[in-house]
């Protein structure tokens, strides 16, 4: 048995490839050309580009996470308890 998607599912995929929200999380800011290279890059392939820089509460992270496909990270800890169940995937640098 083959499973083939309806349309309207395989229009919802799509769509959430095409408005794909990444966040940069980072209590300590990444340089500015760092910021303006993963810029260019993520909203180069048509995603959208969310930042959270200085934050100071997990409840911070929490929140910008809550509406993310992706997540990048530096050296920040992010815990399974802050991300299980938010972001559909994750890039960690």
């Amino acid at each position: 048995m083959t499973y083939r998607p309806s349309q309207k599912k395989k229009a919802v995929f799509f769509q959430s490839l095409i408005t794909m929200k990444v966040l940069v999380a980072t209590e300590k800011p990444f340089a500015k050309a760092a910021v303006d290279g993963i810029r260019e890059i993520i909203e180069g392939a048509g995603y959208q580009l969310a930042l959270l820089e200085k934050y100071t509460d997990k409840s911070q992270l929490l929140a910008a996470v809550a509406d993310v496909d992706a997540l990048i990270v530096r050296s920040d800890k992010v815990t399974g308890s802050a991300t299980e169940g938010r972001c559909a995937c994750w890039c960690w640098i």
